[in-house]
């Protein structure tokens, strides 16, 4: 979606480019040197952002801090991105071959002017996607493998003392019970509170496993 928006977005430009005389691409000029001004001093301010990012991660480690420098840090990048578009939108106007490419990366840089914001909205949106794709997916990664080792057995049976023998008997008959393991659990008080004592048995299985 935030590939089509962009293309989305640069398809009136290249339409107004086909359309426009080579002579009304010089009116351009002054709007370029405009841009050029303010795109410098986002950079500047990019900058301060960034060392201000820098100055906030020596302090002490804390949830405060880590969310000061992910947003210093995203507003740094989104202040300096259209500064560098604009940047390599006047390069490729002056030095590739093709004359209607070159008039379309001129006509881009001019028109950076009032995209800026746009810019920087699909920056910070683009970065905030990836943000939070990454997270959900190491959380549920994280999470099937705690999974994968809490559930380790199929099916988990708490028996009683005195039937967990004949239980044990009739599961280890069954031709679909591949292995029957055994766990023992006990909680054994101590000054901090309740401690819970749990047994692991020798198979490969059970020592795979999390036992708590």
């Amino acid at each position: 979606m935030s590939a089509m928006g962009a293309l989305i977005s640069c398809l009136w430009p290249l339409i107004r480019l086909l359309k426009s005389q080579p002579i009304r691409l010089s009116s351009r000029l002054s709007l370029m040197r405009f841009a050029g001004r303010e795109f410098s001093w986002q950079a500047l301010a990019a900058c301060a952002f960034c060392v201000a990012a820098v100055a906030v991660y020596q302090a002490p480690k804390t949830q405060e801090t880590g969310f000061a420098i992910i947003a210093l840090m995203l507003v740094s990048v989104a202040l300096f991105m259209p500064f560098l578009m604009w940047h390599m939108f006047q390069s490729f106007s002056y030095t590739l071959r093709w004359v209607r490419v070159r008039w379309f990366f001129a006509d881009a840089a001019a028109s950076m002017s009032y995209r800026g914001v746009a810019t920087m909205a699909f920056m910070l949106a683009l970065a905030a996607n990836i943000g939070v794709e990454t997270m959900v997916g190491s959380f549920r990664d994280t999470t099937d493998k705690w999974l994968s080792q809490r559930l380790a057995a199929d099916i988990y049976i708490y028996p009683t003392n005195n039937s967990a023998g004949r239980m044990s008997a009739w599961l280890q008959d069954q031709p679909e019970v591949e292995s029957v393991w055994w766990r023992w659990e006990k909680d054994v008080p101590t000054e901090h509170g309740a401690l819970q004592v749990v047994s692991t048995g020798p198979s490969e299985g059970e020592l795979d496993s999390l036992t708590v």
